[in-house]
């Protein structure tokens, strides 16, 4: 599983719009190939500044089958008129420290 993570600088004043549209662009993008999840994260401090998390299968999904599928160019449409600042995308992989496989790790029971 890859962990794309896209930072957006909204124009101040523009979030409550920027966030109705964002639900037609999670439409969107929850229909791609190799999509499993994703969230959208205000920042606390700066309130026009936002975290998309998208978890895919693969890299690929998002760097070169969304892309190509059309679905970025929507996605854009949709939302880029909001950007103060281009987004900036990384991309992350979990790191497993525990020698367990990430998907079957849990948490200890803390009950009592």
């Amino acid at each position: 599983m890859i962990i794309e993570l896209t930072h957006l600088h909204v124009h101040p004043n523009a979030e409550a719009r920027f966030e109705e549209a964002f639900l037609d662009a999670a439409d969107v993008l929850s229909k791609a190939d190799g999509y499993l999840r994703h969230s959208l994260l205000k920042n606390h401090d700066e309130q026009n500044q936002y975290l998309l998390v998208v978890h895919w299968q693969r890299k690929e999904n998002s760097t070169i089958m969304f892309r190509e599928s059309g679905r970025l160019n929507s996605v854009k449409s949709t939302l880029h008129r909001f950007y103060e600042l281009m987004p900036e995308t990384s991309y992350y992989e979990a790191v497993n420290l525990s020698g367990l496989p990430v998907e079957k790790r849990h948490e200890p029971d803390h009950a009592g």
